[in-house]
C-alpha cells in the first residue's frame, strides 16, 4: 500500500489521552425550536447575559479522497438567543478557509442558517440563503467566509451549522472552547479519529465535563491515490477500529474577564488536539512530533520565515551602507532600527510568517510583523551584526509550550541583535518604541531562538519594571503666595502610552486635556513634557503650579498626580492567577512650606506595609517640621504574576494603598 500524502504540525507537549466514563447522556440531535427557547431557565444566565448560547455542538471526523489523502471534516450546530441588542454582533459569522492551495483548498458545505422571531405567540423563521454569503482574501494562504442572519431583533434565536472540509492533515484536529463571553447550557464536541492516527488531548479549565467518555469503533476509509505519469490511479481500502471521544458541558457560565488577566485563552475551559504519529503499518511509524532543532532547521530553510536571511539581499546594499556611515557600533544599530520602525507600516501584528518576499516589503513600505522585523534582521546582517528571529506568543493569544514545537501557537516575531558584546530585542513593527524595548504583550514567559540550538529566551513579566519618580516643591513665594514646581520621569510603557495618544491629537489639546486632571485648589502652568521625540529615553512631565490657600481651613492632598484612586481588583474572590504586565517601582516626594498664615491641623499617620515579607511594599512616611513638611510615597511590586491563593492578600494591600494615597494634610489659618 502506498503511503498517504499527509502534512501536519507537530509538538512534544505533556498531554494526555481522554479519560473515560459517561456521567449523562449525550444529545444527537438539535430538539425543535419551542417558545420555551426564548426564555429559558439555568443557574448560569444572569441578568447581565446578552445573549445565550442554547446549544454548541461540533464534531471532527475522517473520510477518504480522490487525492491519495484523508478529509477531516468538521461540523458545528449553534443556536443562540440574542437578548438584547449589544449581542447582535452574534449574528455575523466569521468561517477561515485554507485557500492557499487547489489541491488541499479548505470548503464549506451543508450550510444552513435561519433566524427565529416570537411573533404573536408564533415561531415565525427567516432563512438565509448560501448565496448570501460573502467572500474575501485575508492573506494568501487564506480566505473568509462571512454571513449575516437575518431578522435580527432583541428576543430573537439564530441557528446556523456547516461543515468545513479540509482535504489534507494541515490544519490538524480543531479545538473546541465550551466556555465564552455569554452561558451556555449545553456544549459538546465529538471527535473520532482512523486506526493510522495517534492523538494527544490536552484539557483545559476550571469547570467539570458533563460527559467525558472514549471508545472504539469499526471504521472503513476509501482512498483514492489518482497516480502519476509512472502510475496508475489506485484504490486503498483503510480499516480498524477507530477511537472516537466525546465531551460535554452543562449550564456553563459565561467567562468573566478580570484585571490583570494577561488572556482568557489560557483558562477558558476547551480542548486542544496534537497529532503524535501515524502508524501506517507495525513496520512504518511516521513520528509527527519534532523536537525544537528539527523545527528551527526547517524554520531557517523555510521561504515564508528564515530562508529570506541567507539570501544575501544585496538590493539593500546602498541603503545600508547610507544608514552605517560615521559613528559607533551602537549608533549604527540604532540608526537601523529608526528607519525601519519609522518608515515601514504593520499591517498586521498576529502573523508568525511572511507574507511576501522581503524585497516587496521593502518597496511597498508595509508588511505584517513578521515580515517588517524580518527586514530588520536582514538590514542589520547586512551592515555586520548578528541578528536572529525570536518566535514568541503575545501575551493576548495566549501561553506556547515550551517541551514542543507547535508552531501555530506562536503568532509574533521578534529579532535579538548583538551591539558591542550585549544582546537586544527589538520590535521594529511598532511605532513610537525605543531600541531594545519591546510591547509589554510580548513577555509572555519565554520567546525561542530560531537557531542552532534554539533555546529558550526568557520573557517572563517579571522581568520588567515600570520604574516611575516624581517630585513636588513647594514654596512661599511673596507675590504670587504659595507655589511649587512639579516634574514626574515616567515609566517605559507610561511613555509609550503617552506618546501615542499625543500622536492621536495635538500636543496642545493633550495638555489641555491633562490640565484638566488636576484638582480646582491647582493653577497649573508651564506645562512641558520633554524627550518626546527621543524614543529611547522616558518621558519628563514638567509644570509649574499655584495652589489656592483662603479658607480658614484648607485640605491638600500631597500627592498631586498619579495616586492610585481606585483598587484595581474589586471581585471578592477569584479563580485564576494575576498577571500585571510588569513589577511597579513608583516614588513621590514632596518637599513643603508651611503656607504663610497657616498651621498644620491634621498630618496623615506614616505607615510602613510588606506585601507577603518579600513580594511588594508600600510606603508612605510624612513628617512635619520647623516650618516645613517632607513626605515620601512609595509602592513597589516586586513580581509581576500571583496565584490565586495570593489574591486576597494582594486586593488588601492595594485596599490600604488607595486609602491612604486618598488622604490629606489638613492646614488651619492662624
Amino acid at each position: 500500500m502506498k503511503p498517504l500524502k499527509i502534512l501536519c504540525l507537530a509538538i512534544l507537549l505533556p498531554w494526555i489521552q481522554a479519560p473515560l466514563q459517561a456521567q449523562t447522556k449525550v444529545s444527537n440531535k438539535f430538539p425543535k425550536i419551542t417558545i420555551s427557547d426564548f426564555n429559558p431557565i439555568s443557574p448560569a444566565i444572569d441578568s447581565s447575559s446578552a445573549a445565550v448560547i442554547l446549544a454548541d455542538v461540533g464534531s471532527s471526523e475522517f473520510e477518504g479522497n480522490n487525492n491519495g489523502d484523508l478529509t477531516l471534516v468538521f461540523h458545528t450546530h449553534e443556536r443562540i438567543l440574542i437578548k438584547n441588542r449589544s449581542a447582535f454582533d452574534e449574528a455575523t459569522v466569521k468561517v477561515s478557509l485554507y485557500t492557499g492551495d487547489a489541491t488541499f483548498e479548505e470548503r464549506l458545505d451543508e450550510f444552513e442558517a435561519t433566524t427565529y422571531n416570537l411573533e404573536n405567540g408564533k415561531i415565525v423563521e427567516t432563512p438565509l440563503p448560501k448565496s448570501a454569503i460573502f467572500k474575501e482574501k485575508y492573506n494568501r494562504y487564506y480566505s473568509n467566509l462571512k454571513f449575516t442572519l437575518p431578522n435580527i431583533r432583541e428576543g430573537c434565536i439564530i441557528d446556523y451549522k456547516y461543515s468545513v472540509k479540509s482535504p489534507s492533515r494541515k490544519n490538524n484536529i480543531r479545538g473546541w472552547n465550551f466556555q465564552g463571553q455569554y452561558p451556555r447550557l449545553w456544549s459538546e464536541y465529538k471527535v473520532t479519529i482512523p486506526p493510522i492516527y495517534n492523538y494527544a488531548i490536552r484539557e483545559q479549565g476550571y469547570l467539570h465535563f458533563a460527559v467525558d467518555t472514549s471508545g472504539t469503533v469499526f471504521k472503513s476509509y476509501s482512498i483514492i491515490d489518482p497516480g502519476d505519469a509512472t502510475n496508475s490511479a489506485e484504490t486503498i481500502s483503510l480499516t480498524g477500529n477507530a477511537k472516537w471521544a466525546i465531551w460535554a458541558m452543562k449550564d456553563v457560565p459565561a467567562f468573566k474577564r478580570e484585571n490583570y488577566l494577561a488572556s482568557s485563552r489560557n483558562f477558558i475551559s476547551a480542548v486542544k488536539f496534537q497529532l503524535h504519529s501515524i502508524h501506517y503499518s507495525d513496520t512504518h511509524v511516521v513520528q509527527v512530533m519534532k523536537d525544537w532543532n528539527t523545527t528551527a532547521e526547517d524554520l531557517l530553510k523555510d521561504e515564508d520565515f528564515g530562508l529570506c536571511l541567507s539570501e544575501g539581499n544585496g538590493w539593500l546594499e546602498s541603503d545600508v551602507a547610507r544608514l552605517t556611515g560615521a559613528g559607533s557600533n551602537m549608533e549604527k544599530a540604532k540608526r537601523i532600527y529608526a528607519f525601519v520602525r519609522d518608515n515601514f507600516t504593520c499591517i498586521d501584528d498576529d502573523n508568525r510568517e511572511l507574507s511576501e518576499p522581503l524585497k516587496k516589503t521593502f518597496q511597498g513600505k508595509k508588511g505584517n510583523v513578521t515580515d517588517i522585523n524580518m527586514l530588520l534582521a536582514a538590514m542589520l546582517i547586512k551592515a555586520g551584526y548578528e541578528a536572529i528571529p525570536v518566535m514568541l506568543s503575545t501575551k493576548s493569544n495566549g501561553r506556547a509550550t515550551e517541551t514542543g514545537a507547535l508552531l501555530n501557537e506562536y503568532n509574533y516575531t521578534v529579532i535579538r541583535t548583538r551591539v558591542d558584546e550585549k544582546y537586544y530585542l527589538l520590535d521594529a513593527s511598532v511605532s513610537r518604541l525605543g531600541f531594545g524595548q519591546l510591547p509589554a504583550d510580548c513577555y509572555n514567559s519565554t520567546g525561542r531562538l530560531v537557531h542552532i540550538p534554539p533555546f529558550l529566551i526568557k520573557m517572563s513579566a517579571d522581568s520588567l519594571s515600570e520604574d516611575k519618580s516624581s517630585s513636588l516643591f513647594v514654596v512661599n513665594d511673596d507675590k504670587e503666595g504659595v507655589v511649587g514646581t512639579y516634574s514626574s520621569r515616567l515609566g517605559t510603557y507610561e511613555s509609550l502610552d503617552l506618546r501615542n495618544q499625543i500622536a492621536k491629537t495635538k500636543k496642545e489639546e493633550f495638555i489641555k486635556q491633562a490640565v484638566k486632571g488636576y484638582s480646582s485648589e491647582l493653577e497649573i502652568t508651564n506645562y512641558e513634557l520633554d524627550s518626546l521625540l527621543a524614543l529611547d529615553e522616558p518621558v519628563m512631565v514638567k509644570h509649574d503650579l499655584k495652589i489656592k490657600f483662603e479658607d480658614e481651613i484648607v485640605y491638600f492632598n500631597p500627592i498631586i498626580s498619579g495616586a492610585w484612586k481606585k483598587n484595581p481588583f474589586v471581585s471578592a474572590t477569584r479563580s485564576y492567577p494575576v498577571e500585571m504586565p510588569y513589577k511597579i517601582n513608583e516614588t513621590y516626594v514632596l518637599n513643603m512650606e508651611i503656607p504663610k498664615g497657616y498651621k498644620v491641623d491634621e498630618l496623615p499617620k506614616s505607615i510602613r506595609v510588606k506585601l507577603n515579607e518579600t513580594e511588594g511594599l508600600f510606603e508612605y512616611l510624612i513628617l512635619s517640621s520647623g516650618g516645613t513638611i517632607q513626605f515620601r510615597c512609595r509602592l513597589v511590586l516586586e513580581k509581576a504574576t500571583f496565584s490565586p491563593q495570593d489574591y486576597q492578600t494582594l486586593r488588601d494591600f492595594f485596599t490600604q494603598v488607595v486609602k491612604k494615597e486618598a488622604e490629606q494634610i489638613v492646614f488651619k489659618k492662624l
